[in-house]
C-alpha cells in the first residue's frame, strides 16, 4: 500500500481502470490534470469505479481542498492517454471552481496540490521539481486542453511553492551580541555621560545600579535597586565599579540668568529646596531668573514672569 497521508478520502478504482505494478517503468515525474468540471474529491474517484471506464488517477483534489485516493503509487493508472508516461507517472486530478473559459481551480484546490506534489516527490526521490521534467502535465502527452490554461499558467509557482515546502530557506543565523558582562544587580558608571538615545547626561552619583537589561538597553537606578530611575543605557557604555577607569564626567557649563535651560522633575517654592513642589516637568525649556545657592529660579515662559519654581543643579540643563 503505498498512498500519501495527505489524502484522507479513499475512493478505490475499479481494477478494470488501472494495471496493477509498473511493467517496465517506475516512478520520475508527477502528471497534473484537471476534472473538466466542480467535483469533489469522492464524486471523482466514483467515475473510476465504474467496470470499463478506462481511466483512472492516483488522487484527486476536491473543489474544498479534499484530497482522495484512487489508485496505490506502486499501481499504474491509466490518466495521461500515453503507456510510458503512465508507468512513470503518479496522476492528480484537480477539481476546477468553473466549468469552461481557463477551467480555474479555487485556491483551496491549488493549496492541497502544492502539498501533496510536495509530498509525492520527497517519498519517491524525485529531488527538486522542474517544470516540464519531473513535473508535467496532461498536455505534453496527449492532444487534450487539460489540464486548461489556469493550471498551465502556474506550473512554476507550483514548482516553486512545494520545492519550498522540502528544501526550504535556512533562517539567517543571527549575529550575537557581543557580552559585555554587565548584568541586572551590577553598580556601574558611564564610559561617556550620554544616554541610550545619545542625549547629554549630568553625573549625579559615583555609581549606579542596573535594574533592568533589555538587547543592548540597560535602565539605572539611583541610591539602590528600588531607587530613582536615572537613564537608561547601551551596555557597552557601561564599566562595572571597580572595573576599568571610566571617562570623566563632564563638567557641568556654567548656567547664568537670562539662559534658557531644560527641566526635568518638580521644583519647590522655596530657593533652598522647600516649600509646596511644583508639577513635574519633563524635557521643559524654561527662562533663568535668578541664581541662588546652585538652586535655579525659573519662569516657564519669558524672563520677565512670575517665578515657576526652583530646580537645583541636577535637574536643569542649558538647553
Amino acid at each position: 500500500m503505498s498512498h500519501s497521508p495527505l489524502a484522507t478520502i479513499s475512493v478505490p478504482a475499479n481494477p478494470s481502470n488501472f494495471t496493477y505494478g509498473r511493467p517496465n517503468g517506475g516512478i520520475t515525474k508527477i502528471t497534473v490534470h484537471h476534472m473538466a468540471g466542480v467535483l469533489s474529491a469522492e464524486r471523482c474517484g466514483q467515475i473510476f469505479q465504474v467496470e470499463g471506464r478506462g481511466g483512472s488517477s492516483h488522487y484527486g483534489i476536491g473543489l474544498n481542498g479534499e484530497i482522495g485516493y484512487y489508485v496505490e503509487e506502486e499501481n499504474t493508472a491509466w490518466t495521461d492517454s500515453n503507456w510510458d508516461s503512465n508507468i512513470h507517472s503518479v496522476t492528480i486530478e484537480n477539481s476546477n471552481c468553473e466549468n469552461g473559459g481557463d477551467w480555474a481551480v479555487s485556491d483551496a484546490t491549488f493549496n492541497s496540490l502544492v502539498k501533496l506534489c510536495a509530498d509525492i516527490a520527497k517519498r519517491n526521490g524525485l529531488g527538486k521539481l522542474v517544470v516540464g521534467q519531473n513535473l508535467t502535465w496532461h498536455s505534453m502527452y496527449a492532444a487534450t486542453s487539460c489540464p486548461g490554461n489556469y493550471l498551465r499558467s502556474k506550473m512554476d509557482e507550483l514548482a516553486s511553492r512545494a520545492n519550498a515546502i522540502n528544501y526550504p530557506t535556512p533562517a539567517p543565523t543571527p549575529t550575537p551580541t557581543p557580552s559585555t558582562g554587565i548584568k541586572v544587580g551590577d553598580k556601574v558608571t558611564l564610559k561617556n555621560w550620554v544616554d541610550y538615545y545619545g542625549t547629554p547626561l549630568m553625573q549625579t552619583r559615583d555609581f549606579y545600579y542596573v535594574s533592568e537589561i533589555n538587547g543592548d538597553r540597560a535602565v539605572l537606578r539611583a541610591d539602590g535597586m528600588d531607587g530613582v530611575v536615572y537613564c537608561a543605557a547601551n551596555t557597552n557604555n557601561l564599566v562595572k565599579v571597580g572595573g576599568a577607569t571610566p571617562a570623566p564626567a563632564p563638567k557641568p557649563a556654567t548656567i547664568n540668568v537670562g539662559d534658557t535651560v531644560i527641566v526635568n522633575g518638580a521644583g519647590t517654592a522655596a530657593s533652598d529646596g522647600t516649600g509646596a513642589k511644583t508639577a513635574v516637568y519633563t524635557n521643559q525649556p524654561m527662562k533663568v531668573i535668578s541664581i541662588y545657592n546652585n538652586h535655579y529660579a525659573c519662569n516657564q515662559y519669558n524672563q520677565d514672569g512670575g517665578v515657576t519654581g526652583w530646580w537645583d543643579a541636577s535637574q536643569v540643563r542649558l538647553a
